[in-house]
């Protein structure tokens, strides 16, 4: 049995740091909650649980795309950089109309289409205004190396951001999910895992996170237990994540330090 995993972290040096973790039988959900609502209700609790000062981009792929789910969005006046699909209708203030892909947007290329609307309701313009960045972006080495292969097509971003730049560069970090996601199947076990209800696997995935934490906390510089060197030393063989730093170091100390741990009321 398979089941679908819901996400939602903080991108943090290289990874993501997840801060809600929820797994769910899309084949047997509840006939009164939909996934939409599911994930949406996941969303709206983590931001809610984040100190008022806090303005969070939500960053979401093409899974997303959704007008609704955009709309869900500015209702609730969060900022996004929600990766749309090719062939997405847009409406210009003027009145013309075009799909996605027949823009004739260059390799290297950045635009941004303000106060569009966003998709078609029975073959008319939704009543949907966003911004829509048209990124080409290729990153710096992939510039440097002439093997590597080029995007094969731009990024098309719904977003609140009112610039291009701004918007591609937010939605790069999205990538770093993918590489936590990664690092959970294989350098923790996850992908051997075999549960038999989703219950049971959103538990496992609670304690992950707190893992994931606690490592996140060894692996800043800001706590102090990087020795003289040895971020050089692991850092010998390319870039590493605040999480491949803290396994290293893990390794190197054999258990986590008590400063990572959380205090109870009894300690000093």
């Amino acid at each position: 049995m398979r089941y679908q995993l819901l996400r939602i972290a903080v991108p943090r040096k290289g990874r993501a740091l997840p801060l809600l973790q929820l797994a769910y039988d899309r084949d047997n959900l509840s006939p009164n909650k939909s996934q939409n609502q599911i994930e949406q209700e996941a969303l709206l609790a983590v931001v809610r649980a984040l100190p008022e000062s806090v303005r969070p981009v939500i960053l979401a792929d093409r899974g997303f795309h959704r007008a609704s789910f955009i709309a869900w969005l500015v209702r609730h006046h969060l900022n996004y950089v929600v990766r749309i699909r090719k062939g997405a209708c847009i409406t210009e203030k003027d009145g013309r109309r075009w799909k996605l892909g027949e823009e004739g947007l260059k390799i290297g290329e950045l635009r941004l289409m303000e106060g569009v609307r966003y998709g078609l309701y029975h073959d008319r313009p939704r009543e949907l205004l966003t911004n829509v960045a048209l990124c080409w972006r290729v990153s710096k080495s992939r510039a440097k190396n002439p093997r590597r292969k080029q995007p094969e097509e731009p990024w098309y971003l719904a977003t609140s951001l009112k610039d291009a730049k701004m918007a591609a560069s937010w939605y790069w970090q999205r990538g770093w999910i993918e590489q936590s996601f990664k690092d959970s199947k294989s350098r923790f076990g996850l992908a051997r895992v075999r549960v038999g209800c989703p219950e049971r696997l959103s538990r496992l995935l609670m304690a992950l996170s707190l893992a994931l934490t606690w490592l996140s906390l060894m692996g800043l510089a800001e706590s102090g237990l990087l020795l003289e060197g040895f971020r050089a030393a692991v850092s010998a063989w390319g870039r590493v994540s605040v999480t491949g730093m803290a396994l290293s170091l893990l390794e190197k100390l054999g258990n986590i330090p008590l400063c990572c741990l959380p205090r109870t009321s009894t300690d000093g």
